[in-house]
């Protein structure tokens, strides 16, 4: 795409070899079809972002300063077509999110230990033309010393071999302290960036264990997830494939249902009518005959079929959901899309 320009990108025709890719979209395209859906994409996702900071190292900066990942962690990501995207979401609830935190921590390691190496290899440089700055001193001063006589095995004064000895003693003292030194500061980059993950992933499992309770899980689910952070805090957890992928599934069944809660609302307040309870409540008699009821002083939303079936209920923050899909979910997307576009043309006959 050209620059300067913005939107969705094309690819008729695949790479050459050789050529560097022209953007991350367009290594993610490349690739994706070579591992599974789901969370090995998001992994794929992360490497390639991980590359683009390491080849452009200012937007890793920028992170930088506005609070690293703890301020993408505040982010949200979001598509402006209308439809549902898998990658969007709010913080860590978005998977282009979560790779993009794992792609900056992965680089801003790799930019630690370079610099490391760099001062490392530096600091023996140093060290090495000290040492070859020394020699020509070292002979200079022992043939002032040396008499002038026949003889050939007479050693250079105590004091300048002392003094010869005790720099090269202080120049390797030198070189291994700052390869200690060196050595300390990898680790203890690497150690905090294990660390980060780990928390950021201490907090994923977390915030799960707080949306599988809005969904109304069983208590042995909501139990295994307990469990299985537990595991992970201790380090005797094997894997956590599993608990991904579940994981995924319930955030996006909670992000439908989030969606759906909020269409249906806005439906009943423009349609509906109230009861002495307080209950709003309105039938779609000419578009599929859907039952919608709430009351919003108990935050309660009740979503019914045409055969009154409930597809959605919620009360005292439990959720009941019954055979919701996405094409119900598109359904409430037109009715809302409609009554936006009718108050749009009233606004603009009378304001």
């Amino acid at each position: 795409m050209p620059a300067g320009t913005y939107g969705p990108e094309t690819y008729t025709e695949s790479k050459p070899a050789g050529q560097p890719f022209l953007s991350a979209e367009q290594a993610f395209y490349a690739y994706k079809e070579t591992v599974p859906l789901k969370e090995p994409r998001v992994q794929l996702m992360a490497e390639i972002l991980q590359a683009r900071f390491e080849q452009h190292p200012k937007l890793a900066e920028a992170i930088t300063k506005r609070g690293g990942s703890q301020w993408l962690k505040q982010c949200s990501y979001l598509v402006s077509s209308g439809e549902k995207n898998f990658w969007e979401g709010k913080g860590l609830e978005s998977p282009y999110i979560r790779a993009l935190i794992q792609g900056y921590t992965k680089a801003l390691e790799n930019f630690n230990s370079q610099q490391a190496e760099n001062y490392t290899a530096e600091a023996i440089q140093l060290t090495s033309n000290q040492k070859l700055e020394s020699e020509p001193q070292r002979k200079n001063t022992e043939t002032s010393f040396t008499p002038k006589l026949n003889t050939k095995n007479i050693s250079p004064p105590t004091s300048v071999k002392n003094q010869t000895e005790s720099s090269q003693t202080l120049n390797t003292d030198v070189q291994q302290a700052l390869l200690q030194t060196s050595t300390n500061s990898q680790t203890k980059s690497i150690d905090k960036t294990l660390d980060n993950i780990k928390q950021s992933t201490i907090q994923n499992l977390q915030n799960w264990y707080q949306v599988a309770q809005k969904l109304g899980r069983s208590e042995k689910y909501i139990n295994r997830i307990q469990e299985v952070t537990k595991e992970y805090i201790n380090e005797s957890s094997s894997s956590l494939e599993n608990a991904f992928n579940a994981m995924s599934r319930d955030i996006k069944e909670l992000q439908q249902i989030d969606e759906m809660t909020k269409l249906a609302q806005r439906v009943v307040q423009i349609f509906g009518k109230e009861d002495v309870n307080g209950i709003m409540s309105v039938r779609t008699e000419n578009y599929k005959n859907y039952q919608i009821a709430t009351q919003a002083q108990d935050k309660t939303y009740l979503v019914k079929d045409k055969d009154s079936n409930i597809l959605l209920y919620i009360r005292d923050g439990k959720t009941q959901v019954n055979n919701l899909n996405e094409e119900i979910v598109n359904d409430f997307r037109l009715m809302n899309s409609r009554i936006e576009n009718r108050l749009e043309s009233v606004k603009i006959e009378i304001v």
